[in-house]
């Protein structure tokens, strides 16, 4: 991937893109991907479900953003390496100081990804019944 710096003069049509994997705490098996891809001139942004990471897959995600664009795809880079999670690519990054790696580390160790989710639901349930009480035409929304 290029930095912005690299990106100096360039006109609409060239865009920096990349796949976000929706693979929970492993890559390994089959998950959802989003091709995100940015047009690095004016900031417009494409997003694409694709399912899988094969590269057909990919090139048919990248298909599909070209017919949506409001403008012509001059070049399209991207970066290639091995699929990573967050968490990952974090601890790869080499910014963490060990005070800071030891508490994400122990963080993800402990966290549990089912009651993380009821948490999280819980919440959900919260906002819609505030959500509802302030505004007295939610009920036919949700």
């Amino acid at each position: 991937m290029r930095t912005w710096g690299e990106w100096k003069d360039v006109s609409p049509g060239s865009l920096q893109a990349d796949l976000v994997l929706h693979c929970g705490e492993t890559t390994a098996g089959f998950y959802l991907t989003t091709l995100c891809a940015v047009d690095v001139a004016c900031g417009w942004t494409e997003l694409e479900p694709i399912w899988g990471l094969g590269k057909q897959r990919a090139g048919t995600g990248v298909h599909h953003i070209r017919q949506r664009l409001p403008f012509a795809l001059r070049s399209l880079h991207t970066g290639y390496d091995e699929p990573r999670t967050a968490y990952q690519r974090l601890i790869e990054s080499n910014v963490l100081s060990q005070a800071e790696h030891r508490r994400l580390e122990e963080k993800l160790h402990t966290t549990n990804p089912a009651d993380l989710r009821r948490q999280i639901d819980a919440l959900l349930r919260q906002l819609w019944k505030l959500a509802q009480k302030e505004d007295p035409t939610a009920d036919a929304v949700g």
